[in-house]
């Protein structure tokens, strides 16, 4: 929830988490698993089998695949999931990183 209100109003339309697919297990870039998710209905799905990187949802999107909500987590390609439509290009991404 916390991250999900600090999207309200966000500029880009997805926000890179640094969270990758290695081995078909999910994992923060780190090396560490999660003990939390928030996987979009439907998701992770690996579409086109080149599907390892996660990324959330900073607007709503409604497209062939359902609606996915703001906050909502989805596997794309290393370069978004351009092949898709316009709303995933890669310039409409933006990073969300931990800081400590």
């Amino acid at each position: 929830y916390f991250i999900t209100s600090m999207l309200e109003g966000a500029a880009k339309n997805c926000y890179w988490t640094g969270a990758v697919k290695k081995s078909d297990q999910w994992m923060w870039i780190t090396g560490e698993g999660f003990s939390y998710s928030n996987w979009a209905e439907n998701e992770p799905n690996n579409d086109s089998g080149q599907e390892n990187y996660m990324h959330l949802f900073g607007k709503e999107w409604s497209g062939g695949k359902g609606i996915k909500y703001v906050g909502d987590w989805n596997d794309v390609s290393y370069s978004g999931a351009s092949y898709s439509n316009q709303f995933y290009d890669q310039s409409n991404f933006g990073f969300i990183c931990e800081w400590e």
